[in-house]
């Protein structure tokens, strides 16, 4: 088993992502000198995942979480936003639910409701809400893509959830719009959980929306987001491999649905040059 110390202790010698290290240390069974150089071939690339939708045909989903339209988000092979992990499955309920729940992923939770029913076993839960695709498109500047769910159409007011992303391929930027069908009052927590080695400056003195600088080991970035949600930055943790935790932020948008109608959220990440 990959140990957390053994983790820490690659990053600081080649400042590669933390999930690059846990590769790096896998590959080379546990060899540090071997791991430390496949630690430093660092790529240029970067990638967007997104989307999910039913696992196992709808029937349990033993290793299934409330991620549907959370995404992970690589630029420049600096890893950003990342998917927490799992952590454990039955030597703790309380930690297993955490890191399977909606929370602890990067998509948008109403009025503090899972997109699908609490979970009392380890290895399943209802899966009611659907993903829908409603657009893909790639052209020579950008790729485009819009889904939904409908998580929370079971709410005593409902509310439809659509998502898309828009990546710039030129300037290497991700836009996010969030859009919300609904009726009635609604409260809104958007998480977006960063790498562990990322630094977060808050900047506070911006004219128009919020403007948070991710500090990556080897890039810096700005994250835009509306003007009108509260921010908080959370000490939270995520897992690399299973057993292991290690402390990461993660950035806690506030907002509410006031009436009944459609509302629009648009949030940006791009590279600062």
């Amino acid at each position: 088993m990959i140990k957390a110390i053994d983790i820490q202790k690659l990053r600081e010698e080649t400042q590669a992502p933390v999930m690059e290290c846990k590769k790096a240390l896998e590959e080379a069974q546990g060899d540090f000198e071997r791991s430390e150089k496949k630690g430093s071939e660092r790529s240029e690339g970067s990638y967007l995942i997104t989307g999910r939708h039913q696992a196992c045909y709808g029937k349990g989903g033993s290793h299934t979480h409330n991620d549907i339209l959370s995404f992970e988000l690589s630029m420049f092979g600096e890893d950003l936003i990342i998917d927490p992990g799992t952590y454990v499955y039955t030597s703790n309920y309380e930690e297993r639910n955490k890191f399977r729940g909606t929370q602890a992923h990067n998509t948008v939770m109403i009025d503090n409701q899972e997109q699908n029913p609490s979970f009392i076993d380890p290895f399943y839960f209802e899966q009611r809400a659907q993903l829908k695709v409603k657009k893909w498109e790639e052209q020579k500047d950008f790729i485009l893509f819009e889904a939904e769910h409908n998580s929370y159409k079971y709410l005593k007011q409902p509310v439809i959830y659509q998502r898309s992303f828009l990546w710039q391929k030129q300037n290497k930027s991700l836009s996010i719009t969030d859009k919300f069908i609904s009726q009635g009052h609604h409260e809104l927590e958007w998480n977006f959980h960063l790498a562990p080695e990322v630094k977060i400056w808050n900047k506070t003195e911006v004219k128009n929306g919020k403007e948070i600088l991710l500090i990556a080991p080897n890039h810096s970035f700005l994250f835009k987001a509306p003007e009108e949600l509260t921010c908080a930055i959370i000490e939270d943790e995520m897992s690399p491999s299973y057993g292991v935790k290690l402390p990461a932020k993660t950035i806690r948008f506030s907002g509410f649905l006031n009436k009944e109608g459609q509302k629009e959220f648009q949030f940006k990440i791009e590279a600062i040059k």
